[in-house]
């Protein structure tokens, strides 16, 4: 199986990316990293890697994964500390990545990339039904919104039209690196 920071893979720099902006780091509160010992590892990986700045994203999902402002900002602090007492120079920065379905709730507080960006994502089997009166939803509360990972939506395999209308819609794209490096399978790689 293919390990994005496994030692023998060949990527070496790819700090022209500028900031990781969609990662699962923050310690124990998603399906990303389980402590922080681990988050740790994550951290010194994307530094080998070429990057010094990151915007942990981690998913919130009532049912599983039920983070707010403050679950996340305690995890972000808790992170940021101990990159700090091992002496890395690293910015942390946190957001989250909402699932849009029928708890999607922009009404409470917003865990939001830079005040600005809102990082959403859908299931990766169905898509969600109201989604592009969410995209709308998100926009009106003054918020640029983020589709993650759209290459790795089945539905949108054989539809790229509909990406393209969520572009014309003024949704940003989030592709993961993963895909296009052939992680996912064929199909992601090629959307």
């Amino acid at each position: 199986m293919f390990n994005f920071f496994s030692k023998r893979n060949k990527i070496t720099d790819i700090s022209w990316l500028g900031i990781d902006m969609h990662s699962h780091i923050l310690p124990g509160i998603d399906d990303g990293s389980p402590d922080v010992a681990a988050s740790l590892r994550f951290v010194k990986a994307l530094e080998s890697l070429g990057f010094n700045h990151s915007i942990a994203t981690p998913h919130i999902l009532k049912e599983l994964y039920p983070n707010n402002f403050e679950s996340i900002a305690a995890a972000r602090l808790a992170l940021q500390k101990a990159i700090t007492d091992v002496g890395i120079n690293f910015k942390l920065e946190a957001a989250a990545e909402y699932m849009v379905d029928q708890d999607f709730d922009l009404e409470t507080e917003i865990c939001s990339m830079q005040n600005k960006y809102l990082l959403i994502e859908m299931s990766y089997l169905n898509e969600s039904p109201n989604i592009i009166q969410q995209i709308f939803n998100v926009e009106i509360k003054g918020y640029k919104p983020i589709l993650a990972h759209p290459e790795r939506y089945i539905f949108y395999f054989k539809d790229h039209a509909k990406l393209k209308l969520f572009k014309e819609k003024g949704c940003l794209l989030q592709l993961n690196i993963l895909s296009v490096m052939g992680y996912y399978g064929k199909e992601v790689k090629h959307v």
